[in-house]
């Protein structure tokens, strides 16, 4: 019996503010049609009125303990279930919400740009980024006559997957040369991934007046790579004198060391791509014809530097 009564209140409590509502929009109506005389009938609509707005309020508390509620659920469910937000269409709404935050502004290119960042950035989020990328350019020499530069360079970079992410990296570079194969100015001396050995998969190759060197790797069953290459290159001031280094991925940390050995003939320069000029910072304490900078924040896809090497008068 007890029990019956339990459910009975609950119930009551539940509909209470329908049971309000009713109530009040009824001694509305017997204002409006049965009981006209003054000042009755200005008391039944002001007891009306308050019982109207006390059943609105009251349904209204009543829909925002639901919809709190509610959302605790959903919220419960997508941090309990780490399978929930892989059944989301999430790049759709990510799209979305970009689109939203840009028409603010650019009500007439919100679509294109949300397109353009959600393509351009996001897409390179999805599946691994490179952190502590360190370079290490050691300028050897400089020839008046051929006008050719000699350098070599050290790298270092550890890539970031996530689980079970198979990774396509690589890496080319090309320029102006008009000689034959087994005369490519750069040269890839090393290359390692993990202390592995990854030489065999080097291509090089001269064509049509410019020279292409390269490699792709396919990495796989580690959340992170640590990938090591050195190189020794030759530029000719005249048509190449750009080192340049630009992220394909987010990065977070780089850094770059110039040796200067010749610093008579050959001056450098450092220019930024894409980022601040303040972004990159010199080590004060490096003197002499060794430079260092590092790059502060994170690195965007199609971020980074051009190193511009001239020759001094």
């Amino acid at each position: 019996m007890s029990e019956y009564l339990s459910r009975m209140r609950d119930g009551a409590f539940a509909a209470l503010p329908l049971i309000v509502t009713v109530v009040g929009v009824l001694l509305y109506l017997l204002g409006v049609y049965l009981i006209k005389e003054a000042p009755w009938q200005a008391i039944l609509f002001s007891v009306a009125s308050a019982i109207l707005a006390g059943g609105v309020f009251a349904g209204l508390l009543k829909s925002f303990q639901f919809i709190g509620v509610f959302r605790d659920a959903i919220a419960d469910v997508m941090y309990r279930d780490s399978k929930f937000l892989e059944r989301l269409d999430l790049p759709a709404l990510m799209l979305s919400v970009i689109s939203a935050s840009i028409a603010q502004r650019f009500p007439d290119l919100s679509r294109k740009m949300s397109k353009a960042v959600f393509d351009s950035y996001l897409t390179f989020a999805k599946d691994y980024y490179y952190t502590d990328m360190h370079r290490r350019i050691t300028i050897l020499s400089y020839e008046d006559k051929t006008d050719i530069v000699t350098f070599q360079e050290e790298f270092r970079l550890s890539i970031h997957a996530s689980p079970g992410q198979e990774i396509d990296y690589s890496f080319k570079l090309y320029g102006p040369h008009l000689g034959s194969p087994s005369e490519i100015p750069c040269k890839v001396t090393g290359l390692g991934v993990d202390n592995q050995s990854y030489m065999d998969a080097v291509h090089a190759e001269a064509k049509d007046g410019n020279y292409f060197l390269g490699y792709e790797l396919k990495l796989s069953g580690r959340p992170t790579y640590n990938v090591t290459r050195t190189m020794d290159r030759r530029h000719v001031l005249a048509i190449d004198p750009f080192v340049k280094a630009v992220s394909t991925r987010f990065l977070d940390g780089a850094e770059l060391v110039v040796e200067n050995r010749v610093p008579s003939k050959i001056g450098h320069h450092l220019i930024a791509i894409g980022l601040k000029e303040e972004a990159i910072v010199p080590d004060a304490a490096m003197v002499g014809d060794t430079k260092r900078w590092s790059i502060e924040g994170l690195i965007f896809p199609r971020q980074g530097y051009i190193l511009l090497l001239s020759k001094k008068p």
